[in-house]
């Protein structure tokens, strides 16, 4: 009896031993990972936004979690760039015209012509929640992506020359002509998420798409002469494509391509 008892004990300390020493890849294993990313995004404008700017880019970055269970918290920050600015008649009432109508110039203090460059300033930040499904993947950390988020969307009219500033944009000037516009946004996307088995390439592609809930924070047209503080349906839309980092935790051990 003390024989068998003894045998059984040795059984299950090899049985142990041997389960501890198994190592599960990243290709059969779903792994929790922390994950910081850069994103770039071309974008087409949909609603009032598109009134206002033509197509542009968004470029910026994330930080991220995903679980074992493969949901995804997602902290996002973008920054907006076009320079296809539609309402640039927005200096008309104080600049000159040429023979060119999209030109136009403002006469600075010394009485000579200051060109000016406009174009698109914003920013975006968004917290999103997503989940990657992992159909007909060998590879559990990879797969189709679905995410929805919320948060912020700030946009206006930046106004660029050399030298001082003109007279008429001066100041708080410029507050009647930058259209500065800001209030929440929702957003979702469709997608696919990639890591590769040894961790080197990871990315993110998304068709993306933004919308916020906006006003004017400008209520004074300085050009139209008119107040304006109606709710702004301002829509962006792209495809996105992510570059990131994973950072495991201390609890996954990284050796080569093998995690145990």
């Amino acid at each position: 009896m003390r024989k068998a008892l003894s045998l059984l004990i040795l059984t299950l300390c090899i049985l142990n031993t041997n389960g501890y020493a198994q190592k599960h890849t990243i290709k059969d294993t779903s792994l929790p990972v922390f994950m910081v990313g850069a994103q770039l995004e071309g974008d087409l404008t949909a609603g009032d936004l598109k009134q206002r700017f033509g197509p542009g880019i968004t470029v910026g970055g994330f930080v991220s979690y995903k679980t074992s269970s493969n949901w995804m918290f997602i902290l996002e920050y973008a920054y907006m760039y076009s320079s296809n600015v539609n309402e640039n008649h927005a200096l008309d009432s104080i600049s000159t015209k040429n023979a060119d109508p999209s030109q136009r110039y403002l006469i600075n203090a010394n009485g000579e012509y200051q060109i000016l460059n406009i174009y698109e300033s914003g920013n975006i930040v968004l917290f999103k929640i997503g989940k990657i499904l992992p159909l007909l993947q060998r590879n559990p950390n990879c797969g189709l992506t679905i995410k929805a988020g919320a948060g912020f969307m700030q946009h206006e009219i930046y106004y660029y020359w050399v030298g001082d500033a003109p007279p008429q944009l001066s100041g708080n000037y410029i507050k009647g002509y930058d259209r500065l516009t800001y209030g929440p946004a929702i957003s979702g996307s469709l997608g696919y998420h990639y890591m590769s088995n040894n961790a080197k390439v990871n990315f993110e592609i998304d068709l993306d798409i933004i919308k916020g809930f906006t006003y004017d924070q400008r209520p004074y047209d300085f050009n139209t002469q008119q107040w304006n503080n109606k709710l702004r349906n301002d829509i962006l839309m792209g495809i996105k494509l992510a570059w990131f980092f994973p950072i495991y935790g201390k609890n996954s051990k990284v050796e080569g391509n093998t995690f145990y």
